[in-house]
């Protein structure tokens, strides 16, 4: 049930661009530390402020779920944001395997002074673990 895996590597005293991941065949990713995944490299997660603006000419998703997400497959993938666009709502440490939406908007700020190192598994469906 694995659709690909992904190393992601963030460089030090890096942004990493506020997005959403592109190829999404399931919104959810399992993230998983490799290296330097301490309290000096954050990831965010945001909701958009003006949504109607980025919603997929394609898409006929338009309701907005109970926490202000936009729903699934409504946001462009791979569309990257700039900050005036979002509000930042939750943000975690990469210090322990995570699921998480990648269809929401995030990014990864790396204050460190080394590379930060994780992996990134993707699904095609549900799995049970």
């Amino acid at each position: 049930n694995v659709n690909d895996v992904a190393v992601v590597s963030v460089p030090p005293n890096k942004l990493w661009p506020i997005h959403t991941d592109w190829k999404i065949t399931f919104p959810f990713s399992l993230n998983i530390p490799i290296y330097n995944c301490t309290k000096e490299t954050k990831t965010s997660f945001y909701k958009v402020k003006d949504q109607e603006k980025f919603i997929t000419k394609n898409s006929d998703q338009k309701k907005i779920n109970s926490k202000n997400y936009l729903e699934y497959n409504s946001l462009p993938e791979g569309h990257v944001f700039e900050l005036e666009d979002v509000e930042e709502i939750d943000s975690y440490y990469l210090i322990e395997p995570t699921l998480y939406r990648i269809d929401v908007p995030h990014s990864i700020f790396n204050s460190g002074n080394s590379q930060r190192l994780s992996l990134s598994v993707r699904f095609r469906d549900w799995v049970e673990f």
